[in-house]
């Protein structure tokens, strides 16, 4: 992008990024491209990577992306019930419950 249209990614593109992998299934990919952006991603971008996770039902992406996103913002609700979500697709009602 930046290279062939002189246009510097800003964290949106970065999160629009995630979006799309994540929706495509490529969740390790849409990780790598969060550790590697050249700024702090902000929380919008780990909800599209809880977001895809709960999509595709990955519970390990899910919890790595939920504590990221309430580190960041502790009382965002919406990655509470997401991280819920994809622990009762799971059945691991535990998991829920201790919400």
């Amino acid at each position: 992008m930046e290279k062939d249209y002189g246009i510097k990614p800003k964290p949106q593109h970065y999160s629009w990024m995630v979006e799309l992998l994540g929706r495509a299934g490529k969740l390790d990919e849409a990780t790598d491209l969060i550790k590697k952006m050249p700024f702090k991603p902000h929380p919008a971008i780990f909800g599209s990577l809880l977001g895809a996770s709960r999509i595709q039902k990955n519970i390990e992406v899910a919890e790595f992306a939920a504590d990221k996103l309430l580190s960041i913002d502790p009382t965002n609700a919406a990655a509470y019930v997401q991280l819920a979500n994809v622990y009762a697709v799971k059945n691991q009602w535990d998991n829920v419950s201790t919400f």
